[in-house]
């Protein structure tokens, strides 16, 4: 199985003969497929809260945490990750580990030219991630989740974002700033980890 879309895009999903990539693109058309709409009771005006908040993590904290991950901490980044990787001479070797580190690197660095935010310095973008975290956690306050009482889209969007900053093995000034200023995004993200995903634990490699 191939690990990128057509496109070059993950995620990406194959339903029967059709390839969907682009998350908005794989919600939208499951939702049609299965004629399920998990934001059907939602009050207009509230569709119009939880769209702003999906955008707000795709197109503002993503770039964030990419540079925290990709240009400021790749060094440590990296090092987890490899630690994973087949080493020898059927897998990744280390120089060929590191060739690909600064290819990486470089294109983070040229996506978050283009987006913008790599035009700021790292304070001004950590500014920026803390910004959007308040709102997140302003919003939610004691909910269950982020529209009320039932899960909609817009909880998997967050899912989907802020647990790659509060579940990985490594420090980062994203996970600090949740653990001592947004602690209800913890509860949050271990809510919806432990409604949808039972069998969590078991589908990592222990490093």
């Amino acid at each position: 199985m191939r690990r990128r879309s057509k496109r070059g895009q993950v995620p990406f999903v194959q339903l029967n003969d059709c390839e969907l990539s682009d998350s908005s693109m794989i919600i939208t058309e499951l939702e049609r497929y299965f004629k399920r709409n998990l934001d059907e009771n939602l009050p207009l005006a509230d569709k119009g809260v939880a769209r702003a908040f999906e955008q707000m993590v795709e197109e503002s904290f993503k770039w964030t945490y990419g540079f925290q991950r990709y240009v400021e901490d790749m060094d440590g980044f990296w090092a987890l990750m490899s630690s994973s990787l087949p080493k020898g001479p059927y897998g990744i070797f280390t120089p060929g580990l590191k060739l690909l580190k600064g290819v990486v690197r470089r294109k983070v660095q040229k996506m978050l030219m283009c987006q913008g935010y790599g035009r700021n310095t790292s304070a001004e973008i950590f500014q920026i991630a803390q910004d959007d975290l308040r709102a997140i956690s302003s919003y939610l306050e004691d909910k269950p989740y982020l529209m009320g009482p039932k899960p909609t889209k817009v909880d998997a969007w967050m899912f989907g974002h802020l647990s790659q900053v509060i579940y990985i093995n490594l420090d980062n000034p994203h996970k600090k700033f949740i653990q001592s200023e947004c602690p209800n995004l913890i509860a949050y993200v271990n809510r919806i980890r432990d409604a949808f995903f039972p069998e969590w634990e078991s589908l990592f490699v222990k490093t």
